[in-house]
């Protein structure tokens, strides 16, 4: 069945671009971001981004290469409002991207409208991102690997979030590969052979990364790591003593009463070591939002390719009462 010519599904679409729509406007500071006497490094970077030269030494613009690129590349590094509405319109299109590669797994436009509804009010990110980041088209390529049953579109996906962001997407990749290895949706070659390509995809992306700082002879010389070596582990520990509630909350109480179904869920039926996993993505998650300052978008972006497959797989078991071995491709 192709997803265009289901009614249904027509209407679902809509329904997740309106959501979507009314998600990122619920952004109490989404105005700010087009005030004109901001300051956008990104946006900076995207008209620069061929000459590297003339930028400052700064942390982390290095491995974020993609979004500023294709800025610049279809003309919205040409002004600052232009690259502003680039990154809302890649913001807004998180949803109906998510129903429509949902719809594709799993044929079912009911099933499509409970993910999105699900995954719209309990990502948090959505109503709070600041417009510039490369999140938003990290997310979108890291859902594309976790919804996919192809293996070159899982290692394709990575290897582009890993030039999206490539400390974030090395969490995501790595959470998912787990995902993969582990899951009760197919058997456990399928399982070896889409994480492999996870990974491979991860490494590839990284090659490239390499190869464009060498070409292009970038002044970058640091990466997440250094910066947390630099900081020290006492900085982040004091950080994290400020507000441990604040800390333990920052995906919002949505995302965690969700996670905690879909773990509850795994144990009831027994699926221990797929659910240990989950346990472990969201670690790791957490594990990124202790050692940066980023906030909520460190946790969102490395745990939404994991949230998404969960979401997928019990969905599908729910609605299909039986689990189904995919095709290796």
């Amino acid at each position: 069945m192709i997803p265009s010519k289901s009614p249904m599904f027509l209407m679902v679409l809509i329904y997740s671009f309106f959501l979507s729509l009314w998600l990122v406007f619920q952004n109490p500071l989404l105005d700010s971001y087009f005030a004109l006497g901001n300051v956008d490094w990104y946006a900076n970077y995207a008209k620069t981004i061929f000459h590297p030269e003339h930028l400052a030494k700064v942390l982390y613009w290095g491995e974020s290469i993609l979004m500023p690129l294709i800025g610049n590349l279809v003309g919205a590094s040409q002004t600052f409002i232009a690259y502003k509405v680039f990154c809302a319109t890649l913001l807004i299109s998180i949803l109906p991207f998510l129903a429509l590669l949902f719809q594709l797994y799993g044929q079912n436009a009911l099933q499509t409208l409970l993910v999105v509804t699900i995954f719209g009010i309990s990502f948090k990110l959505l109503q709070t991102a600041g417009l510039g980041y490369p999140d938003p088209l990290t997310i979108l390529l890291l859902i594309t690997a976790a919804l996919s049953r192809n293996k070159v579109v899982i290692f394709l996906a990575l290897s582009l979030a890993a030039l999206a962001h490539f400390s974030m997407a090395a969490v995501g990749a790595i959470a998912l590969s787990l995902l993969f290895f582990t899951t009760f949706e197919w058997n456990k070659k399928t399982g070896i052979l889409f994480g492999l390509s996870s990974l491979a995809g991860l490494l590839f992306g990284r090659g490239v990364l390499e190869l464009w700082y060498r070409h292009f002879d970038y002044l970058y010389t640091n990466g997440r790591l250094a910066a947390v070596l630099d900081k020290g582990i006492p900085f982040f520990a004091q950080q994290y003593v400020a507000d441990i509630w604040g800390f333990w909350l920052t995906p919002g109480m949505p995302f965690l009463i969700v996670y905690t179904c879909i773990l509850l869920y795994l144990l009831i039926y027994k699926h221990y070591l797929f659910m240990c996993t989950a346990v472990i993505a969201l670690l790791l998650s957490y594990g990124v939002l202790f050692f940066t300052v980023d906030g909520l978008r460190g946790f969102a972006v490395t745990i939404v390719p994991a949230y998404v497959f969960l979401l997928a797989t019990l969905s599908k078991s729910l609605f299909n009462k039986t689990t189904s071995t995919p095709r290796s491709k």
